[in-house]
């Protein structure tokens, strides 16, 4: 299995200070499919929810194979906080920023 882990860090014009809090789905997908478009041509919504601070986006990246990631983003700040295979539980703090 390949866990790709991309740190939010590496990719400055994702981290605006003056980021507003993600407040609608709407705008957790848009932020989502901004940070996945860097990856992947095709990305389609399967899923979204709030958890407390948290928005949890799933998408389906492969037309053929269909795999599936999952985005997490901080609500307050837009952040990426976890990114890859859905349901892994690994963070972005558990890779080296040198990525």
């Amino acid at each position: 299995m390949t866990v790709i882990i991309i740190a939010v860090e590496q990719i400055p014009d994702l981290r605006d200070k003056e980021t507003p809090p993600i407040q609608t789905a709407e705008e957790a997908a848009g932020r989502a499919e901004q940070f996945l478009g860097r990856y992947y041509a095709f990305k389609t919504l399967l899923s979204v929810r709030r958890d407390k601070d948290l928005w949890r986006l799933s998408y389906q990246v492969d037309i053929f194979a269909k795999k599936q990631v999952e985005v997490t983003l901080d609500a307050d700040t837009g952040d990426v906080v976890v990114y890859g295979p859905e349901q892994t539980g690994v963070t972005i703090e558990d890779f080296p920023a040198q990525l």
